[in-house]
């Protein structure tokens, strides 16, 4: 056995701290995000809503889009399904999956999700080119604005993709294909990137 195998596991990102920027795209892994997956019980919506809201000042979304504090706190909220979303927080802002978990009480089902996801950021005058050539939505912005959040795919795998801006967006995929999703998205910049 390897003289190691007493050292306590650290805390990592799945890529490194990735960032890097083409032209005038920036592409970086977002790390210190927590997420966790909160699921509604049958005619539990008001309930759960507001225990959110009281915890974290985010309201629940509609379809196809995702919500953040009105003070401009951290943090946001993504609407995934009828009856589910996503929230995102800054893990040091107190926003843990444990502690919000904890403020939902029964009022929701909560799993944590943080370990399952990787994050990326995206954003700069070339964002949407390097999107529209691996990602089958319709980007433009009558279609698809600022605040929205949908499900899709790029090069075969499953993506989150949400609109923080005219050029700006967060991307969530499988952690397990951490490097083949990156492999993707840096690829489709390099090539159109301006």
């Amino acid at each position: 056995m390897h003289d190691d195998y007493r050292a306590p596991l650290a805390a990592g990102t799945f890529l490194g701290g990735y960032a890097k920027t083409f032209g005038r795209v920036s592409l970086a892994e977002v790390t210190g995000m927590e997420l966790l997956h909160v699921a509604v019980p049958q005619g539990g919506q008001g309930e759960l809503s507001a225990r959110i809201e009281a915890a974290t000042g985010l309201a629940w979304p509609p379809p196809g889009k995702f919500s953040v504090p009105e003070d401009g706190g951290p943090g946001m909220m993504l609407w995934l399904a009828e009856d589910q979303c996503m929230i995102a927080s800054a893990a040091d802002e107190g926003g843990s999956p444990a502690r919000l978990a904890e403020a939902i009480g029964g009022a929701g089902y909560c799993t944590g999700q943080t370990d399952n996801w990787i994050v990326l950021r995206l954003a700069g005058d070339g964002a949407v080119a390097a999107l529209e050539r691996i990602c089958p939505l319709d980007l433009d912005e009558s279609v698809s604005p600022a605040g929205s959040a949908a499900r899709t795919s790029m090069e075969h795998l499953p993506v989150i993709m949400l609109r923080e801006s005219a050029a700006g967006f967060i991307l969530l995929s499988a952690s397990s294909s951490a490097a083949s999703f990156l492999h993707a998205v840096e690829t489709s910049v390099r090539n159109t990137a301006p």
